[in-house]
């Protein structure tokens, strides 16, 4: 499955040649756009396909047919490239969970984030926070794409994205997060120019997922507020597991495993969800990058 958007060739990804292609071109870029579709993406969530772009390709890659290759993994988990996203933390959390990633030290430049650091330096009002806001705010994205992508965000809101072969609006639906986000990432550099690389590592630092389904330095157990309100259903944190447990003690050995317990909803039975964003980290330097 091949199409246009704009000048950006689209193609759908689902056996190891064409993975090796996708890579190749993948591993020129300074920076790429990245985003997950899938079943309640967040903990316990299934995700079924990755979309990375670059300047002038999008890459739809079938996960429920080739998992995460070797190369992919080293592609997210490392500085480079830039690795562009949106709302990713609930992405990450299955990216984590289903493959085992780890994003200590990924250079994730999150626009939802980028947003807020920005409007808190210039002290602006409140603005809309979805990937669609994001790229009309910082894009020149044609209105009319626009408006196809929010047309579609409704329509497909349940859409079954394990479902082969995957219809090509289906598909389309897909790239369309991705293909512009770039546009927003280089225009936002150029606002952090004027505020200084200390606000840009804020950005890069805080676009990596912290939390209790986090991987290596990236762990962290549930805050006590977290922990009040599990117990409140009856839940208490497995520090062996790593997972909420019914009522028993703290090392779960009384407790039965409750997978789902903290957990981020989608958008409906297959929806995508955009969670928050973790706030510790370190900063990676950030390559300068032209795109679209």
């Amino acid at each position: 499955m091949m199409f246009q958007i704009g000048a950006t060739h689209c193609s759908w990804v689902a056996n190891e040649d064409s993975m090796a292609e996708a890579l190749a071109a993948l591993q020129e870029a300074d920076a790429i756009a990245v985003d997950v579709e899938g079943d309640c993406l967040g903990h316990g969530g299934r995700a079924a396909t990755i979309q990375l772009a670059t300047e002038s390709a999008c890459f739809v890659v079938d996960l429920a047919a080739l998992g995460v290759s070797a190369g992919l993994r080293m592609l997210l988990q490392g500085d480079r490239p830039v690795k562009v996203c949106h709302g990713f933390s609930n992405d990450q959390i299955n990216l984590i969970e289903q493959y085992g990633i780890d994003f200590a030290d990924a250079a994730l430049f999150d626009t939802q984030v980028a947003a807020d650091i920005l409007e808190e330096q210039e002290g602006g009002d409140k603005e809309g926070r979805s990937v669609i806001d994001i790229l009309a705010r910082y894009t020149s994205a044609p209105a009319s794409v626009l408006a196809e992508m929010k047309a579609m965000k409704e329509m497909l809101r349940y859409v079954n994205f394990f479902e082969r072969p995957l219809p090509e609006n289906v598909v389309r639906y897909s790239c369309l997060d991705v293909v512009f986000l770039g546009s927003a990432y280089s225009a936002m550099l150029k606002r952090f120019d004027e505020l200084g690389l200390a606000a840009l590592t804020d950005v890069m630092e805080q676009s990596r997922y912290r939390g209790p389904w986090g991987r290596g330095s990236c762990y962290q157990p549930p805050t006590a507020n977290q922990r009040k309100s599990k117990a409140q259903q009856g839940k208490a944190w497995c520090e062996k597991t790593r997972d909420w447990v019914r009522s028993g003690p703290e090392d779960g050995t009384n407790g039965r495993g409750g997978g789902g317990g903290y957990r981020s909803n989608g958008k409906g039975k297959w929806g995508k969800s955009s969670g928050g964003y973790g706030s510790e980290g370190k900063g990676v330097a950030q390559p300068r990058v032209s795109w679209l």
